[in-house]
C-alpha cells in the first residue's frame, strides 16, 4: 500500500510539473509553443494554442500538483484523486486527439499514465474499503 501512494505521489508531481512546463509555453508563445505548427489547430474551435495552454497550465497541472500534495498530506478522501486526475487526463487526450485528427507516441505514453492513475486509485480505495459498491 505504501508503494502504491508513492507512486501516485510522483505520477501526480510528473505529469504536473511537465503539464505546466507545456501549457506555460503554449501561454507565452500561443502561435508557435515548443515549435508546435499552428497547422495542427486546423480541425479545432481554436486559432492559437492560448485557450488550450491555460487549460493545460491549470487542469492537468496545478490540479496535479495540488492533489499530490493532498495525497501527501493524507486529507481525509485523497485516494479518490489519482482517478479523477486519471479521468481528466485521459479525457484531454482523447478529445486532443480528436481535435488534431492524430495520435503521437506521448499521447499514448500519457493515457497509459492516466489509466494507471486510474488503477492506483482503485487500488487504494479497495484497501481502504472505501469503494463506491462492493465487489
Amino acid at each position: 500500500m505504501k508503494s502504491a501512494k508513492i507512486s501516485v505521489i510522483v505520477i501526480h508531481f510528473f505529469v504536473g510539473i511537465g503539464a505546466m512546463a507545456g501549457g506555460l509555453a503554449a501561454i507565452l508563445n500561443p502561435v508557435n509553443p515548443l515549435e508546435i505548427p499552428d497547422g495542427m489547430l486546423e480541425h479545432s474551435p481554436f486559432s492559437t494554442y492560448l485557450i488550450p495552454g491555460i487549460f493545460l497550465f491549470v487542469c492537468i497541472g496545478i490540479f496535479n500538483l495540488l492533489s499530490g500534495i493532498i495525497v501527501l498530506a493524507k486529507i481525509k478522501l485523497n485516494e479518490y484523486l489519482p482517478g479523477i486526475m486519471g479521468v481528466i487526463l485521459a479525457s484531454w487526450l482523447v478529445i486532443q486527439c480528436l481535435i488534431i485528427r492524430e495520435i503521437g507516441t506521448l499521447h499514448i505514453i500519457f493515457l497509459i499514465i492516466a489509466l494507471f492513475q486510474g488503477l492506483l486509485s482503485v487500488y487504494l480505495l479497495y484497501n481502504r474499503n472505501m469503494f463506491p459498491f462492493n465487489f
